[in-house]
């Protein structure tokens, strides 16, 4: 068998976080020097978010 490797890096942004109203969570991924923004279809509070990308 026989492993595979990638080398990615994954983070979590809000879409607007300075609104008062419930805003979108978007994933960014980096791979192979490239960007990747996905939208997750989750919503939020920014008041319940923290910078960590997790809620509270």
């Amino acid at each position: 068998m026989e492993q595979i490797f990638f080398d990615f890096k994954l983070n979590f942004n809000l879409f607007d976080p300075n609104t008062k109203k419930a805003t979108s969570i978007y994933a960014v991924v980096y791979f192979k020097r490239k960007q990747y923004k996905i939208n997750t279809g989750v919503k939020v509070y920014p008041s319940q978010w923290n910078k960590k990308g997790n809620w509270l």
